[in-house]
């Protein structure tokens, strides 16, 4: 009778002389799986955390707009009793050129008016930035664009805008307030071109009409927010509702084909990973060819060898899948020590450090994504072995150990 305890020591006996052959192909299936866990956490943590930074911070989860016939307070109010919204913030934006006039230093960029609580309440926002402010909120600029300005808290800037006219639709408005603070976020290009001012300021230049409502949700998936829409259009009709993909279309359009070319990617590697797989389960069943036969021509029937073959190399899979996996999980959760660690070496070479190495990231994986990448080498190796042992086995004992 086949057991667990004969199908491991026919693995891994010190008494096999084949036992290297075993560690090496367990070693080797550990290497293939945790480069596999790893190059996936690294993809997606860049793209999960640029995602995550576009939703919350660049824009919200869902813009609604063209809502008439209610104050921005009334008509807040009632998107924030929807289910599954979390907050609503109305604010409105327009190009713009700041000026800072004493140092004679201008730029063009984005006034964003928002209500104060973006900052003072728990939100996707409020929790991915950092800002130093006083306590009367007048214009807060990204720290790029403070820095450019050669700002100070307390001076005066200048903001000239196109708003809405008396005599024409389009006037070009001004808008002078001091500096009362400055914020940091993770999107460099955010922080080169945005200054928030009040959102009162802003939408009196405007007019209420151009006024967005920006939703945070407690779920941004594809169908809530299809839902949403549906309750949203069934309050107001005529409002125009846009989700984070479609605001930003044309880059997650892109992020989406980086993905697709991602999979292909690492499924070149996992068939390479499964070919070299195939060989080396090959080479370890001719390896003991010998011993094979020996076992049949003393006694033992087709199934129980076959069964000893099987046992045997799933135990070397699976644990070479579960060490792959443990060290795979491992590294992505350092991955932030281990580009530090190999940036200073590059740093110690060239004087410099290297842009992607900088780039701050933290390991992303799915538990699903882990469990398909095991269940598949497993499955394979199975398979294989299967599949040569069935043919070794069709033949005689005696033919093999004739030829050997």
């Amino acid at each position: 009778m086949v057991t667990p305890l004969l199908a491991w020591r026919y693995a891994f006996s010190k008494s096999n002389k084949h036992r290297k052959i075993s560690i090496v192909i367990m070693i080797a299936i550990a290497v293939g799986v945790s480069a596999i866990i790893m190059i996936l956490s690294v993809m997606n943590s860049l793209q999960h955390d640029l995602l995550e930074n576009l939703k919350s911070i660049e824009s919200f989860h869902v813009h609604v707009s063209n809502v008439t016939g209610l104050t921005p307070k009334t008509a807040a109010e009632s998107l924030s009793k929807l289910d599954n919204v979390s907050s609503v913030f109305p604010f409105a934006e327009t190009r713009m050129i700041i000026r800072n006039e004493s140092s004679a230093i201008s730029s063009t960029g984005r006034v964003r008016g928002i209500p104060p609580q973006l900052f003072t309440t728990d939100n996707p926002f409020s929790r991915n930035i950092n800002i130093s402010q006083d306590e009367d909120f007048t214009a807060v600029p990204g720290y790029s664009l403070y820095k450019y300005l050669d700002a100070r808290k307390g001076e005066i800037i200048n903001i000239d805008y196109l708003g809405k006219g008396r005599t024409l639709s389009l006037t070009l408005k001004e808008l002078s307030v001091p500096v009362s603070g400055v914020y940091q976020s993770p999107i460099s290009e955010f922080n080169r071109s945005t200054v928030f001012v009040p959102f009162d300021s802003l939408i009196d230049g405007l007019g209420e009409e151009n006024v967005i409502y920006g939703l945070f949700l407690e779920d941004d998936s594809i169908r809530s927010i299809e839902k949403l829409t549906e309750e949203v259009k069934s309050m107001y009709p005529e409002s125009t509702i846009e989700s984070w993909q479609e605001i930003h279309g044309p880059f997650y359009s892109a992020l989406l084909l980086e993905k697709i070319l991602m999979y292909v990617f690492l499924s070149f590697m996992f068939i390479i990973i499964i070919l070299n797989l195939k060989n080396s389960t090959i080479r370890l069943i001719n390896a003991k060819r010998r011993e094979l036969a020996i076992l049949r021509s003393v006694g033992a029937t087709r199934r129980s060898v076959h069964l000893m073959i099987l046992g045997s190399t799933a135990i070397i899979s699976s644990l070479g899948v579960v060490i792959g996996t443990v060290l795979g999980i491992a590294a992505g959760s350092e991955l932030q020590s281990i580009f530090s660690f190999f940036n200073d070496i590059y740093f110690s070479f060239t004087g410099r450090y290297h842009v992607i190495l900088s780039y701050p990231i933290s390991g992303h994986i799915a538990e699903g994504q882990i469990f398909l990448i095991d269940v598949l080498v497993i499955a394979f190796t199975s398979v294989f072995t299967f599949l040569g042992s069935r043919r070794l086995l069709k033949k005689e004992p005696m033919e093999i150990l004739w030829h050997e």
